[in-house]
């Protein structure tokens, strides 16, 4: 079904949604779920904003007649088009004479231990969303001025259907403003809110007015299914032999039939306390203090061996340059076997990661039970050219070895279960723009054809330099197949409103230099190399122009003041890298400190997520490693008090 909004251009078939003298009434049942009477209430909301005349949501069991109706939801009047038959974020708008309908999947709601209701129940909140996005409503960033609503007096709409449903179960990415504990109440609603309307649908902790939320565990649990403080005096035996001696900060020992037995009963628990969650991880505390006894090491395979050689950056590996992923492949198998047995629901999940990364080789299959979700970035600090994600080619370029490397351990893995994948399209390397647009379409294109069920993008929100990649990673998790250059345009149209063409050329030009063969890797790792001195030149060129159209005119001076800050930081911080290459780690030094100066200079997460975890997170891809500390500090007494890049 198409939609148009001129009626100069309208087909005799479409009908008048709203003109000087039309408007609908919104119609939504008195029983309905929170989540419909809420997508009533967003549709008349949007609907008044384009139009500007007054629109209202009505609860009514009956159909009024002799008027120019929305129905939306689990109405009487919208039954013959089955929503029951829908999965929970499947919709339809069904568009005839007079009438408007709009209703989508649910599932049945469940009453928790705690008491709360826990529902699924999005179809008809995203029905809505899909008939806003067709009329050109776009929700680019969580703030109230990062949307953008066309003005129109005449909306039509052509007759027919319009079918919506996501193409990955799992959606997971942003679900807050900035780090977690800078986020205010009222940021952390608009960044729910967001993930909402641009459809991500895991762990946004949203409420049943939103339709709920697809709940997963996946994180590094080891040491928290036995804490040192609890076990460790009267079971040192559960943690790992590492040189002779039982290691409390170490990995768990995998072959001890009482660990095995007790994480079994542990998920077990978890499970019936928390019903509402479709897994509960096992994947391994992040480092690398593998057990050396005897029954651990009878687990392992001594021919599989980590591309990463014997030594990583942050720590030692007792069992060399063996694979440990044989050893937590047949520990999450025994698991989720057992668990299988009390609750077949359950899904036991673990990372593909660091050096438990390569396909096992002494299993052959997985319980049905189980997903394994192979990690893009995997050590990529250690050895980026030989790891397993370069962001500068296709996932499918045999040119490329650390993508052929990760479509090996894919495909590896998928012959024993389902699969997720885990991204890292937010840097902590790098905190300027990451132009990952094509990037993105590729690789969900990729996982959709590998069967993956959905992925996790761990990122960290640098809405002013990154705001394109947020908002298309959202837009391209619903459908990869999206009309990126038609989205494109009308993302620099909307978003710059009079700097549209300088900005379209600016953020096409980094587009073309990230995918131009430089290598650059998973969390923003080597993403520098792609801002080349003429690249460099050309953005600030284009960032002055740019801001003269727009001047102080608004939201677009407050949006394109992100992107200044982006190129800002680009500008401040490139040298570093040089003076490094020459050896002069001083100047390096008070380069990477105007940076730093620089971005603790906004506050409050709106362009720079630089919160609490900034310095230990953000710099130590490269910083922390390269200078000494005593060099930081003359660095940073030194460019104290130097003036700050002006907007």
């Amino acid at each position: 079904m198409g939609v148009l909004v001129a009626g100069a251009n309208a087909a005799p078939q479409d009908i008048v949604l709203i003109d000087g003298k039309t408007k609908p009434r919104i119609i939504v049942s008195p029983l309905g779920t929170a989540s419909e009477k809420y997508a009533a209430k967003e549709l008349a909301a949007y609907l008044q904003k384009i139009s500007g005349q007054e629109i209202v949501a009505e609860e009514s069991e009956t159909v009024p007649t002799g008027a120019s109706l929305i129905i939306v939801g689990h109405h009487p009047a919208n039954a013959d088009l089955q929503p029951e038959k829908m999965g929970a974020e499947e919709s339809v708008v069904d568009v005839r004479a007079g009438r408007v309908r709009i209703v989508g999947g649910k599932e049945p709601a469940m009453k928790l231990p705690n008491g709360e209701e826990w529902v699924q129940d999005r179809g008809t909140l995203y029905g809505v969303y899909e008939l806003l996005d067709k009329l050109g409503v776009r929700w680019y960033r969580p703030d109230p001025w990062g949307e953008y609503v066309p003005q129109m007096r005449e909306i039509k709409l052509a007759v027919g259907q319009l079918h919506s449903k996501p193409s990955f179960r799992y959606r997971w990415s942003i679900s807050g403003y900035t780090y977690w504990k800078d986020d205010t109440p009222e940021t952390g609603e608009w960044a729910r809110l967001w993930a909402t309307r641009n459809r991500l649908n895991t762990m946004t902790y949203t409420k049943p007015e939103l339709g709920g939320y697809r709940a997963i565990m996946m994180r590094h649990i080891y040491s928290t299914l036995f804490p040192a403080d609890k076990y460790f005096a009267e079971h040192p035996e559960y943690y790992a032999l590492i040189d002779g001696e039982r290691r409390k900060n170490g990995q768990l020992c995998l072959s001890n039939p009482d660990v095995q037995r007790l994480t079994v009963e542990k998920i077990l628990a978890f499970a019936k306390q928390n019903p509402n969650y479709e897994s509960y991880s096992l994947e391994p505390d992040d480092h690398d203090r593998w057990c050396q006894c005897e029954g651990c090491r009878a687990m392992d395979d001594p021919n599989l061996k980590s591309i990463f050689g014997e030594a990583t950056i942050e720590w030692t590996r007792p069992l060399g340059d063996i694979e440990s992923s044989n050893r937590v492949a047949l520990f999450g198998k025994k698991v989720a076997e057992d668990v299988y047995k009390v609750n077949k629901d359950l899904k036991i999940m673990w990372l593909a990661y660091a050096t438990h990364t390569e396909p096992p080789v002494q299993i052959t299959s997985m319980p049905s039970n189980v997903r394994v979700i192979p990690a893009a970035f995997s050590s990529a600090f250690s050895d980026p050219q030989n790891s397993y994600s370069d962001y500068s080619r296709g996932l499918y370029d045999p040119e490329s070895k650390p993508n052929q490397n990760f479509l090996r351990v894919m495909k590896g893995w998928g012959k024993l279960s389902p699969l997720l994948t885990r991204e890292y399209w937010g840097s902590i390397a790098w905190m300027g723009p990451t132009p990952l647009v094509a990037t993105m379409q590729d690789r969900l294109k990729a996982y959709r054809d590998l069967k993956t069920e959905g992925f996790y993008n761990e990122v960290n929100t640098q809405w002013g330099p990154q705001t394109i990649d947020h908002y298309f990673m959202t837009r391209l998790a619903w459908n990869p197949d999206l009309d990126v250059e038609k989205e494109f345009d009308l993302f620099c149209k909307n978003y710059y409103g009079p700097a549209y063409k300088p900005m379209k050329e600016y953020h096409t030009m980094l587009e073309k230099a990230a995918h131009s063969g430089i290598p650059h890797y998973s969390y923003g790792i080597h993403t520098y190399k792609i801002f080349t001195p003429p690249i460099v030149k050309r953005m600030g060129e284009l960032i002055a122009e740019a801001k003269g159209l727009i001047g102080d005119k608004e939201p677009y001076a407050r949006r394109f003041n992100g992107t200044w800050a982006g190129y800002q930081y680009v500008r401040l911080v490139m040298p570093y890298y040089d003076e490094l290459a020459k050896g002069n780690k001083l100047e390096a030094a008070k380069h990477w400190e105007r940076g730093n100066k620089f971005v603790l200079s906004y506050k409050g997460g709106e362009v720079f997520n630089n919160g609490v975890p900034f310095r230990s997170l953000q710099f130590f891809g490269n910083y922390n490693l390269n200078i000494p500390a005593a060099i930081q500090k003359q660095a940073k007494d030194a460019v104290a008090e130097e003036p700050l890049p002006a907007y």
